[in-house]
This record gives C-alpha cells, structure tokens and sequence, in this order.
C-alpha cells in the first residue's frame, strides 16, 4: 500500500493540480483512494486520473 502526505494548497478561484506517482506499477483491478483530511473547507476534486 502507498501513503503518502499531500498539501492540498488554497487558491483564489483557480484549479490546482496535484501529481504523485506510487514509483511503482500497478497492477490492474479496483483500488480505493482514502483521503484523511485535517481542513476540507471548499475542497473540490474535480476528477483522478490514473495512468
């Protein structure tokens, strides 16, 4: 399992993106992405894109 600590920075009205990589493949199947978050306010997340 991969962890690892993002900062999800606040902006004025703009999208941010944010790009991790696991360093590793994956293999093919269902995963779930768990976010613990400290302070959501007015946190949006458009889309995750896998590749």
């Amino acid at each position: 399992m991969h962890e690892e600590e993002i900062a999800f920075r606040p902006t004025r009205g703009q999208w941010r993106n944010v790009i991790t990589s696991t360093g590793t493949d994956i293999n093919a199947g269902h995963y779930r992405i768990i976010l613990n978050l400290k302070e959501a306010q007015d946190l949006l997340i458009q889309r995750v894109e896998i590749q």
